[in-house]
């Protein structure tokens, strides 16, 4: 009986001595070259996405808009006939892609 239970108790240290070898091979696997791409994978989404979103989400529609409002500003002179020029070139603008659309 005596030696039985030492066997088992060998055979179980040798499946587990086994197993824990395995088990190390994935933890060096996991600790030093999943976390090393997975952390360079992430920072470089965070840096690549965070500018892209930025630039072409609010903050980057935000600026087209102001500078977009700036030039405009420009234009206001307070003269009646420079608005009438605009309305003008809006009325020929208008026409001329109404027309292109139309002929295509």
């Amino acid at each position: 009986m005596y030696v039985l239970k030492n066997s088992l108790i060998i055979v179980k240290i040798t499946v587990v001595n086994f197993f824990s070898q395995r088990l190390f091979i994935e933890l060096f696997y996991n600790r030093f070259i999943s976390e090393v791409v997975l952390n360079l994978g992430g920072q470089s989404t965070k840096i690549l996405d965070k500018g892209s979103v930025e630039y072409l989400g609010p903050y980057g529609l935000e600026m087209s808009l102001t500078y977009i409002g700036n030039k405009l500003s420009r234009l206001d002179s307070g003269l009646t006939t420079s608005y009438a020029l605009y309305i003008l070139v809006g009325l020929v603008l208008y026409i001329f892609i109404l027309s292109s659309i139309i002929t295509n």
